[in-house]
C-alpha cells in the first residue's frame, strides 16, 4: 500500500490492517465470540515532506485467523468461509471498505463509503479442526486450560451461570453486573494457598554435589552457546548442591558458587530504572506510536542505561490488558488490544535483548485492579484468556525475546497465578516453548507468596521459578528425599543460569573465572559498628527503663 503526504507539513502515517473472520452458526451455538474486525498487522511510514509518498508492506500469518473453541472442540479452529483483509485508517474503516467490497454504501446506511480497493477476500472451503490443535511452536496439544475460571465450566458450580456480552444477542447480553453465591466446596478448596506436596514414586532423586562431565568441573560460562536441552546442563546441575538450587528459587537474582554463576540483580521497572536513571515514556504512548522500530530502539535505550546501572534484570515491560478503566497501572501496560501490546512489546524486548537485559514482563496474567489485588479472584472464560489477556504475552515470547515472566497477586478463577499450573506449565512452556524465569511480585507480607511451606512447593511444582524477596533458608528442607519436588528445583536452577549466561551478567568472564563470596573489609567494618551500635543502643536503653524504675519506686515510698 502507498500512503502520501497530502498535508503541509512533513509527517508519520500508520498502515493498519484489519481481518473480519466468519461468524457462523457454530460459532452461536458454541458461544464463539468474533469482533466485525479485528486488528492484525501495522506498519509505519518514514518521515514525509509534503506530497512524498512511502510503500508499505504487511505480512499476516494464518496463525491470526484461527479462533479459540473453548466450549465444542476444546482447541483453535479454523473455520470455513470467507475471511476479509481490509487496510484502513483505524477499525471503523477497515470495517467501511469491507462492506464497499461486499456492495453496500451510503444508501445502505453507512456513514461513509468505503473503498473497496483496500480489501482481500480469501475463502476457505472446509472447517480445520487439528492444524492448530497443536502448537507451531512446540507441538504439544492444545486444549482447555482455564476451565477454572469460567463459572459455566466451573466444576461444583452447577446451577450458576454468567451471560457473556454476545453479539449474537446485544439486547440481551449487555448487562449490569452480576451477583454469584460461591459456594462450591470444590472451588472453597481452591482458594486454599496450603495444598498437598505430590511425591510421585516414578521420579528419581537428581544428583548433587557431584562432577559428571567427561569435561571435568564445568563453570557456567563454558556452556554459553549451549542449547538449553543439552546434556551438558545436566551435569552443569550435577555439580550444584540442594542449597544452592533452593537458594535461587527463594530470591531473585542470586548466584551459585559451584558453578561461578555471578547472580544477576534487578530492579523496577517498565518506563525506566525505578529509583534511579531516566524515566522513559509510559508505555501507552510508547503503543500509540504504531512503530515498532522505534520501540525497539527505545528498548536499547534502556538497555544501555540498564548496563550503566549494573541492573541485569528488570521488572518489566508491561504487557498486561488495559482490561478496565480502573486498572492501577495502566501507565505500564501497552493497550488494550491483545495484538498491538504483543507486537510493540515484543519490539521493546528485542531492544532491551539486545543488551543482555533479562526481562521479567509483568503481570502474568489477568492483573486488573491495583487496589485490593492481592488474592483477588478474576474470572472470565478461554477464549477471552488466550485471545485478549495472554496474546499480549505470547508474542514476545514466541518471537524468542521474552526471557522472564512476574505473576501477578491474583487469582485465575480460585487459584493464585503462581499455582496455576494450566497458565505456567501448560500454556506457557508446553504451547509457547517459554525458556525463562517465572518471580513472583513484591513478597511482602502476602501469605501465599511467603507463608507456608507447602505453598513454595506447589509452587515450584506449577511453573513458578524465584520469589521477589526471600521465604525461609530451610522452608523446602523437608522436600530434600522428596524426587518430585527436588527435579522442580533443579530444573528453576536450570531456567535461572540459562538466562544468567545469556545476559549481560557474563560480561568479562572467562572458562577460568572463578566466584566466591566474600565479605570486604568495608562490610566487616561497617557490620562491626552496627553490632557496637546495637550492643550500645541497648545498654542505654536498659539504663533508661532502671533509672525509671528507681525513680518510681523512690516516689512511691516518699
Amino acid at each position: 500500500m502507498t500512503i502520501k503526504n497530502v498535508g503541509q507539513r512533513p509527517g508519520k502515517d500508520v498502515m493498519h490492517v484489519y481481518l473480519q473472520k466468519p461468524y457462523t452458526e457454530y460459532d452461536k451455538t458454541n458461544k464463539i465470540e468474533k469482533a466485525s474486525v479485528e486488528l492484525v498487522g501495522f506498519a509505519k511510514t518514514k518521515l514525509l515532506d509534503p506530497g512524498a509518498s512511502d510503500t508499505l508492506t504487511v505480512n499476516v500469518s494464518e496463525y491470526e485467523f484461527k479462533s479459540y473453541d473453548s466450549n465444542g472442540k476444546g482447541t483453535y479452529i479454523l473455520e470455513k468461509g470467507d475471511y476479509w483483509l481490509a487496510a484502513g485508517a483505524d477499525a471503523h474503516d477497515a470495517v467501511n471498505n469491507i462492506l464497499a467490497a461486499k456492495g453496500y454504501g451510503k444508501t445502505s446506511g453507512m456513514d461513509a463509503e468505503g473503498n473497496a480497493g483496500l480489501t482481500y477476500k480469501t475463502t476457505y472451503a472446509s472447517d480445520d479442526y487439528e492444524t492448530y490443535s497443536v502448537s507451531p511452536f512446540t507441538g504439544a496439544k492444545i486444549e482447555n486450560r482455564f476451565d477454572n475460571a469460567d463459572i459455566n465450566r466451573y466444576r461444583g458450580m452447577e446451577g450458576q451461570s454468567v451471560t457473556y456480552l454476545s453479539r449474537n444477542n446485544w439486547g440481551d447480553t449487555y448487562i449490569g453486573g452480576v451477583t454469584l453465591s460461591l459456594t462450591s466446596e470444590i472451588l472453597a478448596k481452591e482458594l486454599q494457598y496450603d495444598k498437598e506436596v505430590p511425591n510421585n514414586p516414578d521420579d528419581i532423586m537428581p544428583k548433587y554435589n557431584e562432577v559428571t562431565s567427561e569435561y571435568g568441573k564445568l563453570n557456567l560460562v563454558q556452556l554459553r552457546g549451549v542449547p538449553y536441552n543439552n546434556q551438558l546442563w545436566d551435569d552443569l546441575l550435577n555439580q550444584m548442591t540442594f542449597e544452592e538450587q533452593v537458594t535461587l528459587c527463594r530470591s531473585i537474582g542470586e548466584g551459585a558458587t559451584s558453578v561461578s554463576a555471578p547472580g544477576a540483580p534487578a530492579r523496577d521497572g517498565p518506563c525506566g530504572l525505578g529509583g534511579s536513571g531516566v524515566q522513559l515514556p509510559g508505555n501507552p504512548i510508547v503503543a500509540s506510536t504504531f512503530n515498532k522500530e522505534l520501540a525497539e530502539e527505545l528498548g536499547k535505550a534502556y538497555g544501555m542505561e540498564c548496563m550503566k546501572k549494573g541492573m541485569v534484570g528488570i521488572y518489566g515491560v508491561g504487557n498486561n490488558i488495559h482490561r478496565s478503566a480502573y486498572g492501577g497501572r495502566c501507565y505500564e501496560y501497552y493497550s488494550e488490544d491483545g495484538f498491538l501490546s504483543g507486537a510493540i512489546g515484543s519490539a521493546a524486548s528485542k531492544g532491551l535483548r539486545s543488551k543482555g537485559v533479562i526481562l521479567y514482563t509483568k503481570h502474568f496474567a489477568l492483573n486488573d485492579q491495583e487496589t485490593n489485588r492481592s488474592g483477588v479472584a478474576t474470572w472470565s472464560n478461554e477464549q477471552a484468556i488466550r485471545e485478549i489477556y495472554l496474546k499480549s504475552f505470547e508474542t514476545g515470547i514466541t518471537d524468542g525475546y521474552t526471557n522472564g515472566l512476574m505473576t501477578s497477586y491474583n487469582r485465575i478463577g480460585g487459584t493464585w497465578s503462581g499455582q496455576h499450573k494450566g497458565l505456567l506449565t501448560d500454556v506457557l512452556r508446553g504451547e509457547w516453548g517459554f525458556t525463562g524465569v517465572c518471580i513472583t511480585d513484591a513478597c511482602g507480607t502476602n501469605a501465599y507468596m511467603g507463608g507456608t511451606d507447602s505453598i513454595h512447593a506447589t509452587a515450584i511444582l506449577a511453573g513458578q521459578d524465584t520469589w521477589m524477596g526471600n521465604f525461609a533458608v530451610t522452608a523446602l528442607d523437608q522436600y530434600k528425599n522428596n524426587a518430585t519436588v527436588c527435579l522442580a528445583i533443579r530444573e528453576v536452577a536450570h531456567r535461572n543460569l540459562y538466562n544468567q549466561l545469556n545476559s549481560f551478567a557474563m560480561n568479562g568472564m572467562s572458562t577460568t573465572t572463578r566466584v566466591e563470596k566474600i565479605m570486604p573489609g568495608w562490610e566487616i567494618a561497617i557490620l562491626v559498628v552496627e553490632i557496637v551500635s546495637g550492643i550500645f543502643a541497648a545498654l542505654c536503653l536498659g539504663m533508661t527503663v532502671a533509672s525509671w524504675i528507681l525513680w518510681y519506686r523512690k516516689k512511691q515510698n516518699a
